[in-house]
C-alpha cells in the first residue's frame, strides 16, 4: 500500500506540535461546534461552525483550516533554523549554505542596489537566440534557473513497476494555472483573462520595455500561451489515470517534435541515459511542434522573456514584488495582504535547498522517538486498511490485490 501522504502527514503533525512550545491540544473540542445548526441539515456547519467563526482567515492567506495552521508552525520552526544559520559564526557545511541563502534573500537594501542587473543577465541568452534548433538547449537551462516555459519535465513512478522511476514530460508553458482561463467564456475568466494581459504589461515595463513594445509583447504572450491552452489536456481527463500514462521511446518522442532537439536538450540537463518515458499529454506535444514551427521566432523570445521575467519577479526590487503579488495573490487567490519576508524567503529556501534544511529540521524537532512514534502510527493505520480492504465483500480479487500492493 502507498501511504507516502499518510506518513508525511504524521512527520507533520508531530514535527509542528514538538516545535509549537505549547500545552495539550485536545483531541475533540466542543468549542468547534455550531449547535445552532442541525447536524440534519447542515452536518459540515455543526461540525465545524465553531471553528470556522474563531480562526478568520489570515489576510496573507487565501483559506484557513487545521493543516494551514500546521503548515504556519512548521514554517515559524523553519524560521528559527535560518536565522540561527545565518547568525552563526562557525557554521557547519549546511548551515553555511542554508544562512548564505537566507541572508541574500532578506537582504532588501541589495536586492533594490543590484536593480535590473540579475535579470538582465538572465534576459541575455534570450534576445540571443539566433535559431530554432538552438531552442532545446536555452530552455533545458530555462528549466535549470526554475522558468516554466513550453512544458514540464521530472519524473514519476513507472506505473507497471513501483521499484522504479520514470522520466516524465507534461505540458506546461503557462501563466495562468488552466487551460479554461483562457478558452472558457466564463465571465469570471474572460474578466482575469484582460487583468492578466494588464499584468503582462506592466512587469515587461517595469523589466524596461518601451509602453508600446510592451502592450504588443504582452498580446503576443497572450496568444502563444491561448494556443498552447488549446492543445493542453482539460482537469477532467487528467483526473482518469489512463489518459496521462503514455510509455513512449526516445525515437517516438522525436518522432513527435521533430522541431525540438531533445538529445540537446536532455544532454544540458545532464539526465542519465534512458530509452523510454512517460509522455504524459502527447498531443500538446504534438501541438507544441507545429506551434514552435509556424509561430516566428521572434514572438517565441518575446514569450520566453516574458517567463524569465514572471519566475524571477518574486526575488526582484519591491516594485515586481508588489505587481506579481498583485496579480497571482489578490485576484487570482483572493489574499488580501503579501506574506512577510520572512515566510517567502524560508518558503523559497525550502524549494530549493529542502534536502539540507530537512536534515536541520529533524536535528530540531524529529528526535528518534517521534520517528517511532510516527512509524508506528503508519504500520497501525496500515494494518487496518490491509484488514478492512480483505473483509470488502464488493471488490475484486484483482483490484484487493493492487490496492495492498
Amino acid at each position: 500500500m502507498k501511504l507516502h501522504v499518510l506518513a508525511s502527514v504524521a512527520t507533520l503533525l508531530l514535527g509542528a506540535l514538538a516545535s509549537a512550545q505549547q500545552g495539550a491540544i485536545p483531541g475533540f473540542d466542543p468549542a468547534n461546534l455550531d449547535r445552532s445548526v442541525s447536524p440534519c441539515d447542515n452536518f459540515y456547519r455543526f461540525s465545524c461552525g465553531g471553528w470556522i467563526d474563531h480562526n478568520p482567515i489570515p489576510s496573507d492567506q487565501s483559506r484557513w483550516g487545521r493543516f494551514d495552521d500546521l503548515r504556519e508552525r512548521n514554517l515559524a520552526a523553519m524560521h528559527e533554523i535560518l536565522e540561527d544559520a545565518a547568525k552563526k559564526s562557525n557554521p557547519d557545511p549546511l548551515e553555511r549554505k542554508l544562512g548564505a541563502y537566507y541572508s541574500a534573500c532578506m537582504d532588501e537594501s541589495d536586492i533594490a542596489s543590484r536593480g535590473l542587473a540579475p535579470l538582465e543577465a538572465q534576459l541575455a541568452p534570450v534576445r540571443a537566440l539566433a535559431a530554432k534548433k538552438d531552442l532545446a538547449t536555452l530552455t533545458a537551462k530555462l528549466h535549470s534557473a526554475g522558468v516554466g516555459a513550453f512544458f514540464h519535465f521530472g519524473s514519476m513512478e513507472d506505473p507497471a513497476d513501483t521499484a522504479k522511476m520514470l522520466a516524465d514530460l507534461d505540458q506546461g508553458g503557462l501563466g495562468l494555472p488552466d487551460r479554461d482561463y483562457y478558452l472558457s467564456d466564463n465571465e469570471r475568466f474572460t474578466k482575469i483573462r484582460a487583468q492578466y494581459l494588464v499584468h503582462i504589461e506592466r512587469m515587461l515595463t517595469l523589466a524596461g520595455y518601451p509602453a508600446e513594445a510592451a502592450a504588443k509583447n504582452a498580446a503576443t504572450v497572450m496568444r502563444l500561451e491561448t494556443i498552447l491552452a488549446q492543445e493542453s489536456m482539460d482537469r477532467v481527463s487528467r483526473r482518469n489515470p489512463n489518459n496521462v500514462v503514455n510509455p513512449t521511446t526516445r525515437e517516438q518522442l522525436d518522432d513527435m517534435m521533430l522541431v525540438f532537439d531533445w538529445d540537446a536538450y536532455f544532454a544540458a540537463l545532464h539526465t542519465p541515459q534512458f530509452e523510454s518515458l512517460n509522455v504524459s499529454t502527447p498531443d500538446f506535444f504534438r501541438g507544441l511542434n507545429s506551434a514552435l514551427a509556424w509561430q516566428p521566432l521572434e514572438d517565441w523570445k518575446v514569450y520566453l522573456a516574458w517567463h524569465v521575467i514572471h519566475a524571477a519577479a518574486p526575488l526582484l526590487p519591491d516594485a515586481f514584488v508588489d505587481e506579481n503579488f498583485s496579480f497571482y495573490g489578490k485576484t487570482l487567490t483572493g489574499a488580501q495582504e503579501l506574506s512577510p519576508r520572512w515566510k517567502r524567503c524560508v518558503r523559497y529556501v525550502d524549494a530549493d535547498l529542502g534536502e539540507a534544511l530537512g536534515q536541520k529540521y529533524v536535528e530540531k524537532h524529529f528526535p528518534p522517538a517521534a520517528k517511532q512514534r510516527m512509524e508506528q502510527l503508519v504500520h497501525a493505520v496500515e494494518s487496518a486498511l490491509e484488514r478492512d480492504i480483505r473483509q470488502l465483500d464488493w471488490m475484486t480479487d484483482d483490484t484487493k490485490k493492487k490496492a495492498l500492493r
